[in-house]
């Protein structure tokens, strides 16, 4: 009862994690164990419990990717709305969003890292529920969540709901956006600077920009990764 709960990241606190018993590291390594539902255990043991776990076994792949601590290698999500920019600005930010995405997988070397590199930005109206929920999906198997908001003012984004899922799903988060653009109380949230949320204002979103936001992911990655 005087247990108090941590959040921590593991690649962070790889000491207190490794010295916690094994079983419970299974147990709450499998989101669908662990959250879903709480597995029967009358006589309240370890043992008990660890002899549940192997019966309801749901598989090796499934269990990989029910997996909700951060992955072995950098999963990196851009999420940046530009529809509602003008033509120039959007064909400009667009251009700088794949010279990103090119940068990223090449500094990484995404092939023989097996790293995840995804940009998402707003390519034509869908419909698709289903994608949405792919989306939602990979944000939470995402490790480092960029978030870059060319805007002047809020407007109606999905970007905005990924930011939110990114926030709710306690990830690493850069964020750039125009002063004063987003909601006030996001725009506090962001600001607080904790938690690994590192949130800059500025009013170009350049070349120049588009380097520092690159050089920024590299120092988490490195951080998060020593790599």
């Amino acid at each position: 009862m005087d247990a108090v709960p941590l959040t921590l990241s593991i690649t962070e606190n790889k000491g207190i994690f490794l010295n916690t018993n094994r079983v419970i590291r299974e147990f709450f390594a499998n989101e669908f164990q662990n959250m879903i539902k709480i597995l029967p255990n009358p006589s309240g043991t370890l043992e008990s419990l660890h002899e549940k776990m192997r019966k309801n076994e749901i598989g090796t792949k499934a269990r990989l990717l029910s997996h909700f601590l951060e992955p072995d290698c950098p999963r990196i999500f851009l999420s940046c709305p530009i529809s509602f920019v003008d033509k120039q600005r959007q064909k400009n930010v667009e251009k700088h969003l794949i010279g990103l995405k090119s940068k990223l997988e090449e500094r990484f070397n995404i092939e023989t890292c097996q790293n995840k590199i995804v940009i998402n930005y707003w390519n034509g109206p869908s419909n698709s529920s289903k994608d949405y929920l792919e989306v939602m999906e990979e944000i939470r198997r995402t490790s480092i969540f960029v978030f870059i908001y060319p805007h002047n003012e809020p407007v109606s984004s999905t970007s905005l709901v990924e930011l939110g899922w990114a926030l709710m799903a306690v990830k690493h988060i850069i964020a750039y956006s125009m002063p004063d653009a987003l909601p006030g109380h996001l725009e506090d949230y962001l600001d607080e600077g904790d938690r690994g949320i590192y949130h800059k204002s500025t009013t170009l979103f350049d070349e120049a920009c588009f380097s520092v936001i690159f050089n920024k992911i590299v120092t988490t990655v490195e951080k998060l990764y020593n790599r």
